[in-house]
C-alpha cells in the first residue's frame, strides 16, 4: 500500500488596524470574495472564517475586525471579536499600510506580541509607493519593531507575492489531518453572508456617516413553488433621517442596495434567490445589549 502524503492543518489569524486591507488581502489568498471590503475602516465587525484547501494544506483563515480604541458598547464588541480570533491559532498575520508604521499599528502588536506562535508582517498596498528602493529601509524599521518569521511585501489589488505568502504559509502550518470536511471555501452560514452583503451595499451606496449607523438582520423563508430561497434583510438604523437616506428618493437608494447585494450573495453562494430589503430605525441599537444580542453582536 502506498505512503498516505503528510497533510498540513492550521489556523491563521489576520489582524490590523482598521481599513489596511486585512479582508482584500483575504479574498486574494482564497481566490475568491469571501468577507467584504469597502475603503471606509471597520467594514468587518465579527470573526469570518474561510477555508483555504488541497490535498496536503487546509487552513482555516479567520478575518477579524480592526483593533482600536472606540470607548463603545458596539466598539468594545469588536475590539473583543478581534482579540478572540488569535486563540487556538497557529499563525498572526498583522496587516500594516506599507506607507507607515502608526500609533494605531502600536495598539495591534502591544495585542499580539505576546503570541507564542508563528508571526508574519505584511506590509499591504505595496503598489502605492513610488520606488521599490523605499522597501529595504522599511522593512529594516519594522524588524525593529517587533519579532517576525517573515516581513512580506503585498499588494492584495495586484497579487503581488501571493506566491511568497502563499509558500511562506505551508512551511509554517505544522502537520496534521485535515478537521474540516466541508468542501465549501467559505462556511459561514447562509443569512450571515446575506447579511455582510446587504451591509456592504450601504458601504458602497450610502453617505460616509451612515454605513456606522447601521446593521442587518436576515430570516431566511421557505417558498410554497420550492423554486428559489427568499431572504429577507432588515436594515436597522438609528434615526428617521438615517432611514430617509438609506431608502432614497422614491426609494432608488434602497433597490439598488438590494439588486447589487442579491447579485453578490448569488454569485457568492452559487444559487439563484430572492432578496427583500427593508429599513428600520431602532433608536440606540448601537449601545442597546438586547439589541445588539438580537443581532448576534453579544453573546
Amino acid at each position: 500500500m502506498a505512503r498516505q502524503a503528510n497533510t498540513q492543518f492550521g489556523v491563521v489569524a489576520v489582524v490590523g488596524k482598521p481599513n489596511v486591507g486585512k479582508s482584500s488581502l483575504i479574498n486574494t489568498l482564497i481566490g475568491h470574495k469571501v468577507t467584504i471590503t469597502s475603503r471606509r475602516p471597520q467594514t468587518t465587525r465579527s470573526q469570518i472564517r474561510s477555508l483555504m484547501t488541497d490535498e496536503k494544506l487546509q487552513l482555516v483563515v479567520v478575518d477579524t475586525p480592526g483593533i482600536d480604541e472606540q470607548k463603545t458598547l458596539f466598539a468594545s464588541h469588536i475590539n473583543r471579536a478581534a482579540r478572540r480570533s488569535t486563540k487556538g491559532a497557529d499563525i498572526v498575520m498583522m496587516v500594516i499600510d506599507v506607507r507607515g508604521w502608526r500609533g494605531e499599528d502600536e495598539i495591534v502588536w502591544n495585542f499580539i506580541k505576546s503570541f507564542t506562535g508563528h508571526r508574519l508582517l505584511i506590509l499591504n498596498k505595496v503598489d502605492l509607493l513610488h520606488t521599490r528602493e523605499q522597501l529595504l529601509p522599511l522593512i529594516s524599521e519594522y524588524n525593529k519593531r517587533g519579532k517576525f518569521d517573515e516581513i512580506i511585501p503585498f499588494s492584495a489589488q495586484s497579487g503581488h507575492n501571493l506566491d511568497r505568502l502563499l509558500k511562506c504559509l505551508r512551511e509554517l502550518t505544522p502537520k496534521g489531518s485535515h478537521d474540516l470536511t466541508s468542501v465549501s471555501k467559505s462556511p459561514q452560514k447562509t443569512n450571515f453572508i446575506v447579511a455582510e452583503l446587504v451591509r456592504e451595499q450601504v458601504f458602497r451606496l450610502a453617505g460616509a456617516e451612515i454605513p456606522y449607523r447601521t446593521a442587518v438582520k436576515v430570516e431566511r423563508y421557505g417558498r410554497a413553488d420550492n423554486e428559489m430561497p427568499e431572504f429577507h434583510a432588515e436594515i436597522w438604523v438609528e434615526t428617521a433621517g438615517q432611514k430617509a437616506i438609506l431608502l432614497g428618493k422614491g426609494g432608488e437608494r434602497l433597490r439598488s442596495i438590494g439588486a447589487r447585494a442579491r447579485r453578490e450573495a448569488m454569485k457568492s453562494l452559487g444559487v439563484a434567490m430572492v432578496l427583500k430589503t427593508r429599513v428600520k430605525v431602532h433608536r440606540g441599537w448601537s449601545s442597546n445589549p438586547k439589541l445588539l444580542q438580537k443581532l448576534g453582536y453579544l453573546e
